[in-house]
């Protein structure tokens, strides 16, 4: 393969947080990404160096943690795809963009394993996701986009 042609996709699949919070402004999303992704559009995000894990109540993909498809956010929530697990040094509701995924992901979850503040530990609910976890992440940088409570994360205002 030609490697400009190669360098060419690069470019056109790379997404700046500032340019993926601009594309997703036009889509009406929920009430409480608004002022986030209009943050992220002024460039006012912060890179957080990452090591990424991913978990699943899905005995067929993690049978070893045994992760519950629940969590302690305040009251008992229900995990989804887009929610993580990180150290104490982040609290419940930090909002991160990940450029990888092209998508928000929010600390909701502890574990036991997730000690350090650059360790998140990403769930997956679906073989789907658990494959693209494994395709795209390892190692990279998460950006620190801001804050949401569990009541408009779970409300989806």
């Amino acid at each position: 393969m030609d490697i400009s042609f190669m360098l060419v996709v690069l470019m056109i699949n790379t997404t700046t947080p500032k340019e993926w919070a601009t594309k997703q402004l036009w889509n009406s999303p929920p009430k409480w990404k608004i002022p986030i992704l209009e943050r992220m559009e002024k460039g006012k995000y912060e890179p957080v160096k990452a090591r990424f894990t991913r978990y699943s109540d899905l005995d067929s993909l993690d049978g070893v943690t045994g992760g519950g498809n629940t969590c302690w956010w305040g009251e008992t929530t229900r995990l989804r795809w887009g929610l993580m697990a990180a150290s104490t040094y982040w609290p419940r509701g930090t909002v991160f963009y990940s450029s990888q995924l092209k998508m928000l992901l929010v600390v909701a979850d502890r574990g036991p394993a997730v000690t350090s503040k650059s360790h998140f530990d990403i769930y997956c609910s679906s073989r789907e996701e658990w494959d693209l976890c494994d395709r795209v992440l390892s190692k990279g940088v998460l950006y620190k986009v801001g804050f949401v409570s569990r009541k408009d994360y779970c409300s989806g205002r």
